[in-house]
């Protein structure tokens, strides 16, 4: 028996091209990602992977942590040589049956670059 906790990742940039590259790169990962979502402003766009809604301890849980750990190297190995990059993103934990959330990893966590 598992427990429920949820994660998730949403990618934005303002540079379209980018964007559809990591959003290729996350179809091609997971079974499941949003279209990317045009900004109301400044040009930018966002797209989701979202929960795979499994419980923690089960395949398909273990399963999406590793596709989720091999999309966010792939975003960290898209930087520039000055460690900073185009695609912002957020890889987050909630609706955990322990009342838990949490940020998991980001683009500006140093200890996750490349």
């Amino acid at each position: 028996m598992g427990y429920n906790v949820e994660h998730a990742i949403v990618v934005t940039s303002w540079d379209k091209k980018l964007l559809a590259k990591a959003h290729k790169k996350a179809n091609a990962i997971f079974p499941h990602v949003s279209e990317p979502v045009d900004h109301v402003s400044n040009g930018g766009a966002s797209f989701l992977v979202p929960p795979d809604g499994s419980k923690e301890g089960w395949y398909e849980s273990n399963d999406g942590n590793k596709r989720r750990a091999q999309f966010v190297e792939w975003l960290n190995k898209q930087r520039y040589d000055d460690g900073s990059t185009s695609l912002r993103w957020i890889e987050v934990l909630y609706a955990d049956d322990e009342h838990r959330a949490e940020i998991c990893s980001h683009d500006g966590d140093p200890s996750r670059h490349e």
